[in-house]
């Protein structure tokens, strides 16, 4: 046997049902009227109810009868359409490989650039070294004609540090 539920219950039941699918089609109207496409998650967001809501038969039939969510008609699309949807992807992803281009163009550019400046530093660098390698060489001619050899001038000048006691 079959236990029915007494009439209040039922009555309750029906109320909330309509309440409920009353949240959703002023959702559905809403979102129709801004031209947005209507979602389940869109309609969960609006009307605070659960996912589990929407899985109920009287929500699904509400959203069959409003042609959302999963109930939305497939539009039918042409050759002629396809080729041209296909052809606009195929111009944009021109468009940014052409922007990526033009920015690994200038990055070269830059890259060229510093490359440049390092060079004339080094340049600077090596003219540099080039005078220092004139002055000692001018130093150590006149070391020789006082007398004086270089050699043992680093010899006396050396440390021995292995004698040392370090501290810990």
């Amino acid at each position: 046997m079959e236990k029915k539920l007494p009439d209040s219950l039922v009555k309750y039941q029906q109320e909330k049902r309509e309440k409920t699918l009353n949240r959703i089609q002023l959702a559905i109207d809403a979102l129709k009227e801004e031209g947005t496409l209507v979602t389940k998650k869109l309609l969960i967001e609006l009307t605070e109810l659960s996912a589990s809501t929407f899985s109920k038969e009287h929500v699904k039939e509400l959203l069959q009868e409003n042609e959302v969510c999963q109930y939305r008609p497939v539009k039918a699309v042409s050759n002629e359409t396809r080729k041209q949807i296909a052809d606009e992807k195929l111009v944009r992803q021109m468009e940014r490989m052409e922007l990526q281009n033009n920015k690994l163009k200038d990055d070269l550019v830059d890259k060229d650039i510093y490359i440049s400046k390092l060079e004339e530093d080094l340049k600077i660098e090596r003219e540099k070294n080039e005078r220092l390698y004139g002055k000692i060489h001018n130093l150590n001619r006149q070391m020789e004609l006082n007398g004086i050899s270089p050699y043992n001038l680093i010899e006396a000048n050396s440390f021995d540090y292995s004698n040392t006691n370090r501290m810990s």
